[in-house]
């Protein structure tokens, strides 16, 4: 609104330039607001994403490694040692925060950021005339994500009938 004065002088009041300017203020905190936002979800998305990768190529070498196994000796919650094709001793085992694959002590890490209070192997056993068989074992991996966050990922690994399957301990 335009206020003329007696000598042809033209302008705005005091109040239109303020109401002006909280506009334009809130309208720049929703922007400012909404642009934040958009950001966080972009990066949330993005370590979700880069999880996920970590977690299938481990899911897929534990997978590797227990499918043609002649023999596994050790079977826990958190831990695996088995033989390998070419007779060396292997193990996989959930310590802390990663879960490490190696020969003997020299374990190296697979994937970190990994919630320990979950079992990483869960086994399944088939008894026949007393002699106990391990068919398979799923593993589960879970990961810290975000803010008290976790994903999920799980694989099922169905050993191969041309290998022995005899726990020594179990029988």
């Amino acid at each position: 609104m335009k206020i003329k004065t007696q000598k042809g002088q033209s302008g705005f009041t005091l109040i239109e330039v303020i109401l002006v300017l909280v506009i334009v203020g809130v309208l720049a905190t929703a922007l400012t607001l909404g642009l934040v936002r958009g950001v966080e979800y972009y990066l949330f998305a993005s370590e979700a994403t880069q999880l996920s990768q970590k977690a299938q190529v481990a899911l897929a070498r534990i997978k590797k490694e227990l499918i043609e196994t002649p023999s596994i000796t050790k079977t826990e919650p958190q831990e695996i040692v088995f033989t390998s094709i070419d007779g060396a001793s292997y193990t996989i085992k959930n310590a802390g925060d990663v879960i490490r694959l190696g020969r003997g002590n020299n374990l190296q890490v697979l994937i970190d950021r990994v919630d320990s209070s979950t079992p990483l192997f869960v086994y399944t056993l088939d008894t026949i005339n007393g002699v106990h068989t391990l068919t398979s074992v799923k593993v589960t991996i879970v990961l810290n994500y975000g803010r008290n966050e976790n994903l999920k990922f799980e694989t099922t690994v169905n050993r191969r009938k041309t290998v022995s399957r005899i726990l020594p301990g179990l029988n």
